[in-house]
């Protein structure tokens, strides 16, 4: 999550804007299902929240900052959505043969 110390930066220099704050909710997220430790998760996901209950206290309601409350709200949401988009390997299966026919 090369972004999340910017985005932290920026949320430091402009803490009223709903927009910078819903996506300092979208890494603090994406940081604590791909690369957070066991111990960083629940804080992560707690900031997570935070930043997003702010934005939407200020007035945002894009479907990302949706998204991010859909899934801190219920994890097995994530799961049900990634299942819709089929399993990896059918995802690899699927570029690999398109680049084929290419």
């Amino acid at each position: 999550m090369a972004a999340l110390p910017l985005v932290e930066d920026l949320v430091a220099a402009n803490p009223d804007d709903n927009e910078i704050q819903v996506w300092l909710a979208h890494c603090l997220l994406s940081k604590s299902r791909t690369s957070g430790t066991p111990e960083e998760i629940p804080a992560l996901r707690k900031r997570a929240l935070e930043a997003a209950e702010r934005a939407r206290k200020k007035g945002n309601n894009s479907a990302l900052l949706q998204n991010v409350l859909l899934v801190l709200n219920d994890p097995s949401t994530a799961q049900s959505l990634l299942g819709q988009c089929g399993s990896r390997r059918q995802n690899e299966r699927g570029r690999s043969g398109f680049w084929a026919w290419r």
